[in-house]
């Protein structure tokens, strides 16, 4: 079988800016051998300091595979996490490279957290990425209401020590003003985001942070999300854990696999295209009851607000606003946590439906990550 896996280049942050440091080239090996024809999944973490735009390169292994910027109108130390499907032949077994380039701007960019996704062909002692769901339901925190909720949820299988797990989680602010908030695992903070009285309310952005696979074990593991200071309200939802744990010679187990649906970003709405509907085949039954993540990303270009909903095979599982007081061109990723029963063995559609706004919705980057139901071995 074709399984996910992944590799760490960088937790620790660093700043670029023009005129001072310009560029940062990240390097680690991939030991495994990255299945061809499957694709990639980049992801970074980036924030914007001091005053002004700012934009920057993504290379890897020198092919430029994004180029984003943040705008003077994004809050300073605004915490945003970004993905890039990228071919996998982009990747290779061995040393690998990532390069960060600013290009343009006044302002800093902060780089951290940056993972690279891939599938390879299933070895019966291979490391393998596998994940757990904590929460979808959203909630909310705010100071002199309820101020913390601790996720629980039970880890079968034993993660592997040193090699780094991945927290995804998305949040938002509803009410007036700023909102900050820790995020503790198993009792060690491991991120402090802000976000502030700028960001226009209910504006979905999703979140990882890289953690060491130390802070999580075997068994019950708690996430606890804190409020702790500002007069906003944050809600969170789809909170889940990846991790590395070795099969140990039994490949008739579930595991992690992802499935590509588009790269590419295409337009819609009101007055032109309103709809697309991406299809591509999952070849392994998804394991009912484990959950699936869907993740893509949007941009609004043109003036005002757009809204739109996202369907999984006719069912919708969200609809988001991206308002007129967002940047035109500032690309977001978000997460989707969905049921595996909405997703099957075969076909599988995927729609995007522009339901409101003047604006115009960009869509790319679209993936599904779900568990194979005990797929069989590929040797």
């Amino acid at each position: 079988m074709v399984v996910a896996n992944y590799e760490f280049f960088n937790d620790v942050s660093f700043g670029l800016k023009i005129g001072a440091d310009i560029d940062r080239t990240l390097s680690t090996n991939i030991t495994n051998t990255p299945k061809s024809g499957e694709g990639a999944i980049l992801m970074w973490k980036h924030w914007r300091t001091g005053v002004g735009p700012v934009s920057y390169q993504v290379l890897v292994n020198g092919k430029v595979v994004a180029n984003p910027t943040i705008s003077g109108n994004t809050a300073t130390e605004e915490f945003t996490s970004l993905h890039e499907l990228i071919g996998t032949s982009d990747v290779r077994s061995g040393e690998n490279n990532i390069e960060f380039r600013v290009t343009a701007g006044t302002s800093t960019v902060r780089i951290s957290d940056v993972n690279i996704f891939y599938l390879q062909k299933d070895v019966v002692q291979t490391r393998v990425a596998d994940y757990e769901f904590f929460n979808d339901v959203s909630f909310g925190l705010k100071i002199g209401g309820d101020i913390d909720r601790t996720l629980s949820a039970n880890i079968e299988n034993a993660p592997k020590p040193g090699e780094g797990a991945i927290l995804m989680w998305k949040h938002w602010r509803t009410g007036s003003g700023p909102v900050s908030y820790q995020v503790l695992v198993n009792g060690t903070e491991v991120f402090a985001p802000t976000i502030s009285g700028d960001t226009a309310s209910e504006n979905f952005t999703f979140l990882h942070e890289n953690i060491s696979t130390n802070t999580i074990k075997a068994g019950e593991n708690n996430i606890e999300f804190r409020v702790t200071s500002g007069t906003g309200t944050v809600r969170i939802s789809d909170v889940v854990i990846f991790y590395r744990r070795d099969l140990d010679g039994n490949i008739n187990q579930p595991v992690a696999g992802y499935e590509y649906f588009r790269d590419a970003p295409f337009g819609l709405k009101i007055g032109g295209d309103v709809d697309r509907t991406l299809s591509a085949d999952i070849e392994y039954s998804p394991k009912l009851g484990e959950g699936a993540i869907l993740m893509w990303k949007h941009m609004r270009t043109g003036p005002g607000p757009v809204s739109y909903e996202v369907l999984v095979n006719g069912v919708e599982v969200f609809a988001p606003t991206i308002s007129g007081d967002t940047a035109s061109g500032e690309s977001l990723s978000l997460n989707e946590s969905i049921s595996t029963e909405n997703i099957n063995a075969g076909e599988n559609n995927i729609e995007f439906r522009v339901t409101g706004g003047t604006g115009t919705v960009s869509i790319s980057d679209v993936a599904v990550f779900y568990r194979n139901a005990n797929a069989p071995a590929v040797t």
